[in-house]
């Protein structure tokens, strides 16, 4: 093996553990981690997101599309394995 091809898997493995750590920060910081959970009619969707006045508060639980069917945030698709890993942490696994 020569010294390029180890540099070039050094230089990939840490670039995928800078995105990799700046995907579950931007988690953090979207969503109210140690907040209440958000659920459709159907399942749950995860944390609630921070500063999103699509929930509708229904006690200690938010409700996504509860009065007009409003669609659900993108968020919840584009962190959904961070969002089922919140789930499965907090026990609401559907």
């Amino acid at each position: 093996m020569t010294k390029q091809k180890r540099s070039w898997g050094k230089i990939s493995g840490t670039a995928s553990g800078v995105v990799l750590g700046l995907y579950v920060l931007s988690f953090v910081f979207l969503f109210q981690i140690f907040g209440s959970p958000s659920r459709t009619r159907y399942h749950w969707l995860g944390p609630t997101p921070r500063h999103d006045a699509g929930a509708m508060d229904i006690g200690k639980v938010f409700e996504w599309g509860a009065a007009d069917e409003a669609p659900v945030p993108v968020v919840f698709t584009v962190y959904w394995p961070m969002c089922k890993l919140w789930l499965l942490a907090n026990g609401l696994s559907d």
